[in-house]
């Protein structure tokens, strides 16, 4: 009956340790991979009655690998992870892939019984590495204990590494749309001004026409343009009263202002304007024009090209 007893303690010491692991990583919410590795660490430690429990996790975004140890404090150990390091690749050799499954070790005249465990089909996330001076160690139950927290800790990990990846995404994002929103609101600031500008500027166009259009009308001054390549003439009001020209009358030409000057003078202001045309001079001529109702008047006209 002894050896039954036995088995039955320590069945239900697995089912315990097994119920432990499992309840774990309700603790893990919102922790960082560091914490997540030493408190399945510490946890190992109890339950397994460990001597030493070592990790070695690499890190997704390509900087240093994380590594974690803890001690009972019965065996003469460096407590540099790093040293830690070295000593158990000194003993289980630099390809973790090709490590055993259990090494018996001398450390300090005490003979030690080591187990490495891959977090990940090819060790992709880390190692773990357990030891223990007891002869049986790892037995059945005590190996299928660190295989499921091995998952639990492959899976914490995942989840981690998933959620860090989605925050430094999400971080790149704010931070650009802020830097668009930064370029956007300068863009708009500097649109306003040069609306602002603009419209200053339309006002002061549109007081210095009305100025210009009551200067005309009371020194009875007109101004006009002719578009030598399209024949068209563009005429101020003053030019309409002037010549008696009727508004619906649009299409001016220079020939239609040429049909207003005097007959007797008409030759000679033509020849006089296309020479001016020509060689692009200035033109300066007097001349009077007939206008529809048979009245004359004495006009004066400039131009200069432009």
């Amino acid at each position: 009956m002894e050896p039954i007893a036995d088995e039955i303690e320590r069945i239900q010491s697995c089912i315990n340790d097994l119920i432990g692991v499992l309840a774990i990583p309700a603790a893990w919410a919102g922790r960082g991979s560091a914490q997540i590795v030493e408190t399945l660490l510490n946890a190992l430690m109890g339950m397994l009655r460990l001597d030493f429990a070592y990790a070695w996790l690499k890190d997704p975004s390509g900087e240093s690998p994380l590594e974690v140890v803890r001690f009972a404090g019965s065996l003469d150990l460096p407590a540099n992870p790093q040293e830690m390091g070295q000593l158990l690749r000194g003993w289980l050799g630099d390809d973790s892939q090709k490590w055993p499954p259990r090494v018996r070790n001398s450390i300090r005249n005490s003979d030690v019984s080591i187990a490495p465990i891959r977090l990940g089909l090819q060790d992709e996330i880390g190692v773990i590495v357990v030891g223990s001076r007891r002869d049986d160690f790892p037995g059945a139950t005590e190996r299928l204990v660190l295989n499921v927290a091995a998952n639990q800790a492959v899976m914490g990990l995942q989840e981690t590494w998933v959620l860090s990846a989605q925050k430094r995404v999400a971080k790149e994002l704010d931070e650009k749309v802020a830097w668009q929103t930064r370029e956007l609101t300068a863009a708009n600031h500097e649109l306003k001004k040069e609306i602002t500008e603009r419209s200053r500027v339309e006002e002061n166009l549109r007081q210095s026409e009305s100025f210009l259009l009551e200067a005309q009308r009371l020194s009875h001054t007109g101004c006009w343009k002719h578009d030598a390549s399209s024949g068209t003439v563009t005429i101020s009001p003053e030019v309409h009263r002037i010549f008696g020209i009727k508004p619906e009358e649009n299409s001016l030409t220079a020939e239609f202002f040429f049909s207003r000057v005097h007959p007797a003078d008409r030759p000679g202001e033509e020849r006089k304007y296309a020479r001016a045309l020509s060689a692009k001079a200035d033109f300066e001529s007097d001349y009077p024009i007939v206008l529809p109702d048979g009245s004359i008047k004495h006009v004066h006209n400039t131009g200069h090209p432009v």
